[in-house]
């Protein structure tokens, strides 16, 4: 595997994984955000509140994002298989 390959191949993992984990953190954050200033507004500084909260939100968007996320990572998963001969894997 010539190092220009090997660059590729790191860049595309970076990519995939960052499509797939970004939609769900995001999610995770702006429920963070938004209960850190409901805590603050009403001056509850209940743990268990922020925590719920961001579990739910973390599990509804994995929910409904996993048609998007099984399809990067088949897409990924599917060039790399096609093209193992190229990077050197194999023969």
């Amino acid at each position: 595997m010539d190092p220009s390959s090997s660059i590729a191949l790191g860049r595309q993992v970076l990519v995939t994984a960052l499509a797939v984990a970004a939609p769900v953190l995001g999610a995770g954050l702006v429920v963070g955000v938004v209960m850190a200033l409901f805590q603050t507004i009403t001056s509850l500084q209940e743990q268990t509140l922020t925590m719920v909260t961001k579990i739910l939100a973390v599990g509804f968007a994995l929910f409904y994002l996993m048609p998007y996320i099984l399809t990067q990572l088949i897409d990924f998963s599917q060039g790399l298989l096609s093209n193992l001969s190229k990077i050197g894997v194999g023969g």
